[in-house]
């Protein structure tokens, strides 16, 4: 009688033991599965070698007024490229967020210093948003004189900017963003053509 009584129990830890098994593989399926559904699609490789063709597209940007400068990142976090236009008539950036299909929407524009020339896009305060400082032009050789030339915007994560904030810099003419001081932050070197000199600023978490 003892040795039947043991017997089932064996048999029924057996069909738990497999079944659990069964389940966690199906668990581990599922997980699988879904992790293969919201990887992000890896970049085409394009196969130029027999050259490269540009088609213009017939749906422009419209940006401000006689826009000098673009440059292109990501600004929102979404995976698409966006764009930024410096508007050297308009005193304004203009920023297109990207659709991922060559198009953008609507420019949204941020008023900066005068005549601005060149944009840079750096994570300047290290909060893993994107940020831009842009070289403006204008020189203390101006009428009126415009000192502060170098106009610095904070992203968020939306795509969107606050401030800026005014750097002085006679006649920023290009700037460029890098960690001069090996400290992981990112200082920016503005070309000065007023002063016929860089202008160097050291980033630091303030």
């Amino acid at each position: 009688m003892r040795a039947r009584s043991g017997r089932p129990k064996k048999r029924r830890s057996r069909r738990i033991l497999v079944l659990g098994t069964v389940g966690a593989l199906a668990f581990g399926a599922s997980v699988a599965a879904l992790a293969s559904a919201t990887a992000p699609l890896a970049a085409k490789a394009a196969d130029c070698s027999s050259g490269v063709v540009f088609t213009r597209s017939d749906s422009p940007a419209a940006v401000g007024d006689n826009p000098r400068h673009v440059v292109a990142g990501d600004l929102d976090g979404d995976g698409n490229t966006d764009v930024v236009a410096a508007d050297n008539d308009a005193d304004s950036l203009s920023v297109l967020l990207g659709n991922g299909d060559g198009t953008f929407g609507t420019a949204t524009t941020y008023a900066v210093g005068d005549k601005p020339y060149q944009s840079v896009i750096a994570d300047f305060d290290a909060d893993g948003n994107p940020d831009i400082a842009t070289a403006d032009s204008a020189t203390s050789r101006s009428t009126p004189a415009s000192p502060d030339s170098v106009s610095v915007f904070q992203g968020t994560s939306g795509g969107e900017l606050t401030g800026p904030s005014e750097l002085a810099a006679d006649g920023a003419y290009e700037a460029t963003a890098a960690d001069l001081t090996s400290d992981g932050t990112q200082d920016l070197v503005v070309a000065s053509s007023g002063s016929d000199q860089l202008d160097i600023f050291t980033g630091s978490c303030g």
